[in-house]
């Protein structure tokens, strides 16, 4: 029996699979995922049982899908097509496809840097809660939507950091009033 090869699978399985390599598989050390149209074959192989797509995933595999038409002005995604947007980043595409986040994601997208800022970019991988909450913290102009997202998070975080829960809920409470704590160190 000859190899169907990646034209046997649909457009939306094809695009499903690499979102689910995107945010599932090892990468690579430049920190991006391998997405072919080999790779997603392999998943699919690999996965007898697969789950049903998710409302995110749905919404990722219509935008990239549709990316893809609009990009290549044709009405067919060509597998390779589909695998190399897919590779390029997940996070554009949740964002030009209006994927709702959840708080620490909402952070992740505003706040990380660095390697994890490419994990978010390529994979969708939000950020430590602990990070998240830090750097929100360390944001003394955070916007509101930021704090409250900071705060949500709380439950996940060391009993340690009351302090630091209590200056963000006043943050919150009067952003624009707001003032960082003064040092008690040398007062009289």
């Amino acid at each position: 029996m000859t190899d169907p090869g990646p034209h046997a699978l649909s457009e939306n399985a094809v695009a499903l699979g690499a979102v689910r390599l995107a945010m599932t598989r090892a990468t690579d050390g430049r920190g991006r995922p391998r997405i072919s149209p080999r790779a997603v074959e392999e998943f699919w192989g690999e996965t007898p049982l697969p789950a049903p797509a998710t409302d995110r995933e749905h919404t990722l595999v219509y935008a990239v899908v549709h990316q893809v038409r609009d990009d290549h002005h044709r009405n067919t995604a060509e597998p390779s097509d589909i695998c190399d947007l897919v590779a390029s980043g997940l996070a554009p595409l949740a964002r030009r496809a209006g994927v709702p986040l959840s708080p620490l994601e909402t952070l992740t997208a505003r706040y990380a840097v660095g390697p994890a800022r490419r994990a978010w970019h390529h994979s969708l991988t939000p950020l430590d809660p602990l990070d998240a909450f830090a750097a929100v913290r360390a944001d003394l102009n955070a916007e509101p939507e930021y704090v409250g997202a900071a705060l949500t998070v709380v439950p996940q975080l060391p009993d340690d950091l009351d302090a630091a829960v209590i200056e963000l809920r006043a943050r919150l409470g009067s952003p624009a009033r707001w003032q960082p704590p003064r040092s008690r160190r040398g007062r009289a």
